[in-house]
């Protein structure tokens, strides 16, 4: 009996102790905790709470007041380094956040870089859940995940309160190594390890398991082909949890002009190298180009390459993603894009190199991404409740105007040139983007086109300011540092 006792204690004690270790620690982003001073969005870096997690983020504070969040690319909250295993999300909303605005949540097992990760499929991890202002405030993890992201996926929403919850041994915990390296890459890449002062890293790169019997870490090392590095720290008797990265070699495939115009629009294809020769930059619409070559023409989609300007000619290769976006043939922008490549001769001429074309071979898709020219047409508008769509109209045919609708709007019952970017295909039909109605033109010097009645803040050419309230009649004038061409009808 006395036995069975002191065994039955014993296992209390066992138990008890054991309980005792393990903990849960809770990190708080709060304004308050954030600093982030003003209304302006900030990046903050290895920014640490409560735990050993350390997060890289992209937020603002609202003047003080809560932490705020928007669904632009590089918004968000990622974890660095790991608290441990994730346990739960809780936000508590302020009373800005619109119902219905949500926060995506994803786990991974291997270290964040930076917010940006969340808008990619390979970096995001694995989406957990959502938490959705006026439905739910909290999701509770299922699943052994190390690091976590959070990100609005519409538009800015405001939490007086953000608390990751980890779970972790006890008091003592040892932080996870983080594990550094460029991926996707090309070629090769250097990894470097680092964990807690006087801790010793053992890591694998075949995916096992790390041990202390593992390779242990002394340098940065090379990788030449793809591989997932594992990592454990290891100090005083405590061992940490492991942590995880995924290394991606890619391999270009170098097409030419003529191949890539060809590709068909049913599926996209990673990685292109293309091969330009005296292409000529016919329009650039903010980050995205439009390039001719030998007749053939086509849209590079956020590429972002300054240097590529109006009527310049291009040679040598950039680096792209093959994305059709319904049926519309678009090289679109990659980690691996730039201008580097490039031999570029700048044009200082501001003339439209466009195809004269018609509404038939418009709806037809010819001249998809490239800049035409449509002779002495007419615009014509059809307004539907609050919306105004507008028109050229060829007989039976029509084909729609998207976008610069002021511009659209400008050249309504006119027999005028209408040059246009033939950019869009939606419901399988083909639509124009105007850029220029007559002689009036959009996205050429700075120049825009709109209808004032009334003056707010507008000077004339010569720079006198025009009275608020004041009527504008006809004319060009200056509005927040660009010219404005005002067309009353």
């Amino acid at each position: 009996m006395r036995k069975l006792l002191r065994l039955s204690l014993l296992l209390l004690t066992i138990l008890t102790c054991g309980f005792a270790k393990a903990a849960d620690v809770s990190d708080v982003f709060t304004a308050a905790s954030l600093g982030i001073k003003g209304t302006s969005y900030a990046d903050l870096k290895d920014f640490k709470l409560t735990s050993t997690a350390k997060y890289s983020l992209n937020a603002a504070t609202n003047d003080g007041t809560c932490v705020q969040l928007r669904s632009k690319n590089n918004s968000g909250i990622v974890t660095t380094a790991t608290g441990g295993t994730v346990k739960s999300i809780t936000i508590k909303w302020n009373s800005e956040t619109s119902a219905g605005r949500k926060v995506d949540i994803y786990g991974k097992t291997e270290a964040y870089t930076a917010p940006a990760d969340l808008n990619d499929s390979k970096l995001q991890g694995t989406k957990l859940g959502t938490i959705e202002c006026g439905k739910t405030t909290e999701l509770v993890v299922e699943g052994s995940y190390t690091f976590i992201g959070l990100r609005s996926t519409s538009g800015a929403l405001y939490a007086d309160e953000i608390t990751v919850t980890w779970a972790t041994s006890g008091e003592g915990t040892l932080a996870a190594p983080t594990i550094s390296g460029t991926t996707p890459f090309e070629g090769s890449t250097e990894v470097s390890l680092k964990a807690d002062d006087g801790a010793k890293i053992y890591y694998t790169t075949d995916g096992t398991p790390p041990t202390a019997a593992s390779t242990l870490y002394t340098a940065p090392f090379t990788l030449n082909e793809s591989a997932k590095v594992s990592a454990i720290a290891v100090k005083d008797g405590k061992t940490s949890t492991v942590a995880t990265k995924a290394f991606e070699k890619v391999v270009f495939t170098t097409l030419s002009f003529d191949e890539a115009c060809a590709l068909p629009t049913t599926a996209a294809k990673q990685y292109i190298k293309l091969e330009l020769e005296n292409a000529k930059v016919v329009y650039v619409d903010g980050t995205t180009v439009f390039l001719r070559q030998d007749g053939q023409s086509m849209m590079l989609y956020n590429v972002n390459q300054k240097a590529l300007t109006l009527n310049a000619t291009v040679s040598g290769t950039i680096k792209l993603d093959f994305k059709p976006y319904n049926d519309l043939p678009e090289m679109v922008a990659n980690t691996f894009t730039s201008s580097d490549d490039l031999t570029i001769t700048t044009s200082t001429s501001a003339e439209l190199d466009a195809v004269e074309t018609t509404v038939a071979d418009l709806l037809a898709k010819k001249h998809l991404c490239d800049l035409v020219v449509l002779k002495g047409a007419t615009i014509t508008s059809q307004t539907s409740g609050t919306s105004t769509n507008y028109y050229i109209v060829s007989g039976e045919s029509k084909i729609q105007l998207w976008g610069n609708q002021s511009l659209s709007k400008a050249g309504v019952g006119k027999a005028l040139d209408i040059y246009a970017v033939c950019n869009a295909i939606h419901n399988g039909a083909a639509q124009i983007k105007p850029v220029k109605v007559g002689d009036i033109t959009l996205g050429i010097g700075n120049t825009l086109v709109t209808d004032h009645t009334v003056a707010k803040g507008v000077y004339t050419i010569d720079g006198a300011k025009m009275g608020n309230g004041q009527a504008l009649p006809n004319g060009l004038y200056i509005v927040n540092g660009k010219k404005v061409i005002v067309n009353n009808k």
